[in-house]
């Protein structure tokens, strides 16, 4: 679930108090039954570790997480290995993307980051939400998979 431009938590002041209320409240609705029906929510925004890890535990279900990109995270300053591993066992699902560069040619620094993941065991989906430099998205979509599979070993 995308929270971004108007839908988006975060304002200059920090979290919009009013607006996570409102997505708190109506998560925690549905939350039962996405855990009755095997599907795990992922919350996609531009807000720190520690800001998703307040919503998640004001949510406190296991069938909400975080669907954390490291792309957007590293453009907003965040320590991306640090919150990788405070977020252990809460994110749902991985964005990968590096601005215009495959992953970990840009600003990504994706050693620390492959690191932390296989350091918190993580077994799930990885989205490459790629750019295309070759503008061929066979070989472009290619390459970013041969370096992501490297870097995880």
């Amino acid at each position: 679930m995308p929270f971004f431009g108007p839908g988006a938590l975060l304002d200059k002041n920090g979290l919009k108090k009013d607006d996570v209320d409102n997505v708190v409240a109506r998560i925690k609705e549905v939350a039962p039954k996405a855990k009755a029906a095997g599907i795990k929510l992922g919350l996609e925004n531009t807000c720190s570790g520690k800001q998703n890890l307040e919503i998640l535990d004001r949510i406190g279900s296991d069938a909400v997480g975080c669907y954390y990109d490291i792309g957007n995270s590293t453009g907003n300053g965040f320590d991306v290995p640090a919150e990788i591993r405070a977020l252990k066992g809460r994110i749902a699902m991985f964005h990968f993307k590096d601005g215009g560069h495959y992953v970990g040619e840009g600003k990504v620094n994706l050693p620390p980051i492959a690191e932390a993941i296989k350091e918190i065991g993580y077994q799930g989906w990885i989205v490459l939400e790629t750019s295309c430099p070759t503008k061929n998205p066979a070989v472009d979509a290619a390459k970013n998979v041969q370096i992501i599979r490297k870097a995880l070993g």
